[in-house]
């Protein structure tokens, strides 16, 4: 499971809690990031656009683009399946829905 096997990236903590069917939530939880984030809903057939920051001076926009970026990747490298670009791809798409009206969160 991917919850199990990607728990920090970098000083991030990681905290993925599965949903309804094929839906799940990511927590990205560690000091200095903020949103928001530019979308980066996918489309069937092309690559996972990248998440970028709105603010490029905003370096903890900068941070949390960079965060979903190297996660993005270990999920991709960390699943078994056959189709697991395509499968998720449909689960990045829908994180980086998120991103876009990300706000800082603080505990």
């Amino acid at each position: 499971m991917l919850a199990a096997k990607i728990k920090k990236i970098g000083d991030t903590e990681i905290i993925i809690k599965a949903g309804k069917e094929h839906r799940f939530v990511v927590v990205f939880r560690g000091k200095g990031l903020e949103g928001p984030l530019t979308d980066a809903t996918d489309r069937e057939g092309f690559p996972i656009p990248t998440v970028h920051p709105r603010d490029e001076k905003n370096a903890g926009q900068k941070k949390l683009a960079g965060v979903i970026a190297d996660f993005y990747k270990a999920a991709l490298r960390s699943s078994r399946r056959k189709n697991r670009r395509t499968v998720f791809s449909c689960a990045a798409s829908r994180i980086s829905r998120t991103f876009r009206c990300l706000r800082s969160v603080t505990n």
